[in-house]
């Protein structure tokens, strides 16, 4: 590949009391460009052994089977806490059904809370914005996320249980 470069033209005007540098800069812009070759050379990489590409694809196998697992247990934790969310937002729509119809909050924690409509919702929004974190966070091969989900996915789900069941009887 030939890379020309052309001759610039010294047309330029210097006024009276420029330094030295100034001329010596548009002496070197008028000089007359030169042609010259250059050749490309292309990366390439060194031949491989049968040995090393068995390695390669062990390896490959090994980081597609990572990916798999972490993708489904991520999978498997983000529908838990979809069902926990589920969960609450049915914890407090039965809750204000038995609290709109005389009855009373029976958990200590948030007898305090229920007495406007909004603040349930707040409390309830940061305590599944802190479990959501935690678990995301929780390495893929802990159980310890698992476990906390089904915990609270059980204490939820007889929440709801309990709340359905007083307004049944009543």
């Amino acid at each position: 590949m030939l890379v020309v470069r052309t001759p610039v033209v010294a047309a330029l005007a210097v006024p009276a009391g420029v330094g030295d540098w100034v001329i010596g800069l548009c002496r070197v812009l008028a000089r007359v460009g030169t042609v010259r070759a250059v050749t490309m050379r292309y990366a390439s990489l060194p031949e491989t052994t049968s040995v090393e590409q068995a390695e390669v694809h062990r390896s490959t196998r090994h980081l597609r089977a990572v990916s798999a697992r972490i993708e489904r247990v991520m999978g498997e934790r983000s529908f838990r806490l979809w069902a926990l969310l589920t969960l609450n937002v049915l914890d407090l729509l039965t809750t204000a059904a038995v609290l709109a119809l005389g009855g009373t909050e029976s958990n200590p924690a948030m007898q305090g809370v229920v007495e406007h409509w909004w603040k349930p919702i707040v409390v309830k929004g940061v305590v599944l914005g802190l479990m959501w974190l935690v678990v995301l966070r929780t390495p893929v091969t802990s159980r310890l996320a698992d476990l906390g989900l089904l915990l609270a996915w059980v204490f939820y789900a007889g929440v709801v249980l309990w709340n359905t069941l007083l307004l049944v009887n009543y």
